[in-house]
């Protein structure tokens, strides 16, 4: 991905806010579908917070989506390397060799 490309269509506000910050701070390279999901779960996650701030009582089904969202998001946050707490620092992307094979599950050796 490039610095000047343009988020994809479909985001919304909180979506757009994130595509840009990502793209003024890193060099994301080939990562342009990883990054769109992680700002569509950023959209999502908005929506469904500002229900519950509408709602008069918490709502069960409110909560387990938001929970599993944030999940989510946090997963693929830390896909892109954009974790601050990750191991020893690296610059943001997709691991090469071994220790990518070894964050999927796959045996090695």
């Amino acid at each position: 991905m490039t610095k000047t490309e343009p988020p994809p269509d479909g985001l919304g506000l909180e979506g757009r806010k994130l595509w840009a910050w990502a793209e003024r701070r890193y060099e994301i390279e080939d990562l342009g579908p990883l990054l769109a999901e992680l700002c569509e779960l950023k959209d999502r996650l908005e929506v469904v917070r500002a229900s519950q701030r509408e709602a008069k009582e918490p709502d069960p089904k409110l909560i387990a989506a938001e929970c599993k969202l944030t999940t989510q998001f946090q997963h693929a946050w830390r896909l892109l390397g954009l974790a601050e707490d990750d191991e020893p620092k690296r610059r943001p992307g997709r691991p090469a060799g071994v220790a990518w094979r070894g964050r999927c599950g796959a045996r090695t050796a």
